[in-house]
């Protein structure tokens, strides 16, 4: 395996409602993806057994996490890199900045102009579109999904350390 040039790459996000995760062969061919949304009380138990599942099914060159430096998240960050280690794959956490940087010729990058970008790259996902939140609503479910193929769309415009520094886990 090439990190340099990976042919299978897994993205996970975690969220607030469960689970996204997108698996791409190369920059522009989407393999699988999918959303899974989990009762709080399990959420972290449920989401380590889901990829760790993904892992031993699809054997993907690398595992694509979104960086979740400090706070709540932290350990449950752990637990996905510890499982990648487990599996012999190497992880790299990419965090928000760098995805602004990736889709910086969008002018201002915001989230729903990077999903609209993906949309229009990945017509796939037109159907999964949430539209424009309204502040009064809470975050729609499939907007983990465009997290998702951010980070991977992100990955793919790099590795470079102006985006990633020292972010690749071995």
């Amino acid at each position: 395996m090439n990190v340099e040039r990976p042919e299978l790459v897994l993205a996970v996000y975690p969220n607030a409602r469960g689970l996204a995760f997108v698996l791409f062969e190369g920059p522009n061919a989407l393999v699988d993806w999918g959303i899974s949304e989990l009762r709080r009380g399990e959420r972290h138990d449920r989401c380590i057994r889901f990829v760790e599942v993904l892992l031993e099914k699809r054997r993907p060159d690398i595992l694509v996490l979104r960086d979740m430096p400090g706070g709540p998240n932290a350990e449950f960050d752990r637990r996905f890199v510890d499982l990648a280690k487990r599996n012999k794959i190497p992880a790299v956490r990419i965090s928000r900045r760098a995805v602004r940087l990736a889709f910086s010729s969008l002018g201002r990058a915001t989230r729903y102009a990077i999903v609209s970008e993906i949309i229009r790259r990945m017509p796939v996902f037109a159907s999964f579109d949430p539209g424009r939140r309204k502040i009064w609503n809470g975050e729609d479910r499939r907007m983990g999904l465009f997290d998702a193929t951010a980070l991977t769309m992100t990955f793919f415009t790099g590795p470079s350390d102006a985006h990633f520094g020292n972010a690749l886990i071995r």
